[in-house]
């Protein structure tokens, strides 16, 4: 924070400066963060999933070709144990806070097929647009 206030408008701040400006101005206080477990399993995420485990056996019982694409990223972890926060606030943070480093998306199709990219910036709606773009021109070649 001190580096981009130096670099954004030319001033040096001392860190006592700043601390004082957040405790006092800003009533937030640095304290220890508390953990809190993934939300992913509530009871509403396991009927949909359900749901659409019955559909995609449908449709391959079909004999249809589906294809899956995910994206994702290897990072590193957040080994923070504190970090500011406004007073009469719980400090919390996920406890797999992941930042991005390398980003990956994949198609898997049932049939066995993958389609990967990798890139080093953060996937946005244009990344996606283009992977998906060649994709079709691939599977294009692929299945007339």
């Amino acid at each position: 924070m001190l580096e981009l206030v130096e670099k954004d408008h030319g001033i040096k701040v001392e860190k006592g400066l700043a601390y004082r400006v957040l405790r006092d101005h800003f009533n937030m206080s640095f304290r220890k963060i508390q953990r809190i477990n993934f939300l992913g399993n509530l009871d509403r995420a396991l009927v949909l999933r359900q749901h659409y485990a019955k559909t995609m056996l449908a449709l391959l019982a079909e004999n249809k070709r589906i294809l899956a694409i995910d994206e994702s990223w290897c990072s590193y972890l957040d080994f923070r144990r504190r970090k500011w926060a406004p007073r009469g606030t719980k400090n919390t943070v996920a406890d797999k806070d992941l930042a991005q480093n390398i980003n990956i998306i994949c198609a898997l199709d049932t049939q066995g097929h993958t389609y990967v990219a990798l890139t080093q910036t953060n996937t946005n709606e244009s990344v996606i647009v283009s992977y998906l773009t060649k994709l079709v021109a691939i599977l294009a070649k692929e299945d007339p």
